[in-house]
């Protein structure tokens, strides 16, 4: 309600959007108010720092580059040509938005129960009706991950993406050659929170919050594949295999996540016991790397610096981190301890060091 309210009362040409426990670069609106101009763009976004806060009282911020690197240009595209667009943008908050677009094809905020994941519906439907985008290569907006109280972790987060989507799939005015890639989006992100209700309900399928949602989006995946709108083919590898063992038996798939969570935790906590004080360093930026450290940071672990074998990589950054040779990362000193993210050379990689 009171986002709506702000579009409706706001008299600048652009709105920007910053969440209550978010901060951003004092020259942020400027920059992205001076692209949308010069292109008349409906919207305009940069890229992103997460925020992760430690048990020590410390944060930690690393680059989200999720924009995929042909749509960092100078010039605006149409959502209409490239739907893709909807399967990886979904944040709200890290750009500007005409105020007259939103006012004159009515875009505002669904207001459902719990204030919770009103971006998702909010944004796909920008994107359903801009003429025109951009996006920049610049990092401006701070946002914090794994915020205590945050409603991303909320027993009812099923509930939240379930009224989002329903709202949104029910708008006449989704357009039809847009819903393949929403509908990509829905079948990720939907398993995405039933993971976590799952963890928060004991993995318990009888104590999660509103188990209605769960038929519902069985049957809209189902009725999307029908109407030819969406294929399983049409998701990356691993989404596509996730997505299926979740249709092909979810008991299944619900007691082979709740292994892999108790398994994940018992690792985390043999971690954190054989790390002790000693400073941590990650050795290996690949996929396992980036992984890894997302993965470090939720869960509250500092990471001291990252190490590479790759010679272009030395003494650049890397997720906000300065990625150090091996030789140079033992220089430091002996008081730190290494974790090898990497499958195929872990042995070489710990004989080296």
């Amino acid at each position: 309600y009171q986002m709506n309210l702000g579009i409706r009362e706001a008299k600048g040409e652009y709105i920007g959007i910053v969440e209550t426990d978010d901060y951003v670069d004092p020259d942020m609106f400027e920059i992205l108010y001076q692209r949308a101009v010069s292109l008349n763009a409906d919207m305009v976004k940069g890229v992103l720092y997460d925020v992760y806060g430690l048990s020590d009282g410390k944060e930690k911020e690393i680059y989200v580059d999720y924009i995929p690197e042909r749509y960092l240009t100078d010039v605006a595209f149409s959502p209409d040509e490239q739907p893709d667009v909807h399967d990886w943008d979904g944040n709200i908050w890290n750009g500007i938005y005409k105020r007259d677009f939103l006012i004159n094809k009515k875009i505002y905020f669904q207001e459902t129960p719990g204030a919770s994941y009103q971006d998702i519906a909010f944004q796909q439907m920008v994107l359903n009706e801009a003429d025109k985008v951009s996006f920049m290569h610049a990092h401006f907006y701070h946002y914090r991950k794994v915020r205590p109280g945050a409603s991303t972790w909320n027993p009812k987060c099923v509930r939240y993406i379930y009224d989002a989507y329903r709202g949104l799939l029910e708008d006449p005015r989704i357009k039809d050659h847009h819903k393949k890639y929403i509908y990509m989006r829905l079948s990720t992100a939907f398993l995405y929170e039933f993971r976590k209700a799952l963890c928060m309900c004991g993995y318990n399928i009888e104590n999660m919050e509103c188990p209605e949602a769960i038929s519902w989006y069985r049957d809209e995946i189902k009725r999307a594949i029908h109407d030819g709108f969406f294929r399983f083919s049409d998701l990356s590898e691993w989404n596509q295999k996730d997505v299926v063992s979740f249709f092909a038996d979810m008991e299944s798939y619900i007691t082979c996540w709740k292994e892999r969570a108790e398994a994940l935790y018992d690792w985390l906590t043999k971690l954190k016991k054989e790390i002790g004080n000693r400073k941590l360093i990650v050795f290996g930026t690949g996929q396992y790397g980036q992984m890894l450290i997302r993965f470090l940071m939720r869960n509250a672990i500092w990471v001291e610096c990252l190490v590479d074998n790759q010679k272009g990589n030395n003494n650049t950054q890397y997720f906000g981190m300065k990625i150090l040779s091996a030789v140079d990362s033992t220089r430091q000193g002996n008081d730190y301890f290494y974790l090898i993210a990497n499958k195929k050379s872990w042995a070489q990689i710990q004989t080296q060091l």
